[in-house]
């Protein structure tokens, strides 16, 4: 199926984040390099499937990895629209109470962006 990718207003701020971090613990090639890749993802994310659940009980909430860089998409599947609602590092997401906190701030943020559009 091919879907329409949104991006969440948030996931701008992560990849800056991210960004910066590569740009400070390496290099500036690094962080280019994964500003690449991840454009790069999102040009696929339109040909991602309803697999990668990220949460057992939560069918909604999907995740895909860029290995290359330990760093996860994190995206729900609503109709035919691919919303990307956070970029994270895998350390992020090996805290459990923080990524379920994260993950249902971005969503609620997602619900307040459709009420208003």
């Amino acid at each position: 199926m091919n879907y329409s990718v949104q991006l969440l207003d948030e996931v701008d701020r992560d990849i800056d984040e991210l960004s910066d971090f590569y740009r400070d613990m390496v290099d500036d090639a690094s962080a280019e390099r994964f500003e690449g890749a991840f454009e790069e993802m999102i040009k696929s994310l339109g040909y991602w499937s309803r697999s990668n659940k990220m949460f057992e009980n939560d069918d909604r909430v999907r995740r895909r990895d860029m290995a290359s860089h330990k760093v996860a998409v994190i995206y729900v599947i609503d109709d035919e629209v691919c919303e990307v609602i956070a970029v994270k590092a895998f350390h992020f997401l090996s805290d459990d109470i923080a990524l379920r906190k994260m993950v249902d701030e971005r969503l609620e943020l997602l619900q307040e962006r459709k009420k208003t559009t």
